[in-house]
């Protein structure tokens, strides 16, 4: 699809571009498209003040332990904030529940028996479906918190760029 779409086509339905923050993105801008952007991205800003407390929610101290862990990550990287907070504990959630299921799975067989009125049915282990489930649900709320490997690759490209823009500003071009 040409650039200047504001829309992908997906089966025939427009679906909204991702947009990129200032930094990430690689198209050339005029000055007035940059302080549009940065108008926008200074919208958007929201505290963090809220993630130093867990929510009361979590359900059990795999998750609150889970939540401590990744929010000291995350205070060093300053990557997310309050707007986060519900991703993040449904994240250390389905985190707990799918170590669970993995604990409970542990010596269980992948296929049971299944005895129903017709006779005994060979059926995969309800558990599999469960870890299944929780793993899904971390995978998609990991994306949403930049825990993916290429949401990190651009965090350390934006990182050594800042890092070159203040030694080219402190001493110059070398």
């Amino acid at each position: 699809f040409p650039s200047h779409d504001k829309h992908l086509q997906l089966g025939g339905e427009k679906m909204a571009r991702v947009r990129k923050s200032l930094e990430l993105t690689s198209k050339n801008l005029t000055n007035e498209e940059k302080q549009e952007k940065e108008l926008i991205e200074a919208a958007a800003q929201a505290g963090a003040e809220q993630l130093k407390r867990k929510p009361v929610w979590l359900r059990d101290d795999v998750a609150k332990k889970e939540w401590q862990r990744l929010y000291k990550i995350y205070e060093d990287l300053n990557i997310i904030n309050n707007l986060d907070y519900n991703n993040l504990g449904a994240y250390c959630n389905a985190f707990s529940n799918c170590r669970e299921a993995c604990e409970n799975m542990k010596g269980e067989p992948f296929v049971i028996v299944n005895e129903t009125s017709t006779g005994k049915n060979r059926v995969a282990n309800p558990l599999i479906n469960i870890q299944l489930k929780y793993s899904e649900e971390m995978r998609r709320h990991s994306a949403s918190l930049g825990m993916t490997i290429d949401s990190r690759l651009k965090l350390a490209d934006l990182k050594i760029k800042k890092a070159k823009g203040e030694i080219e500003e402190d001493f110059g071009d070398l």
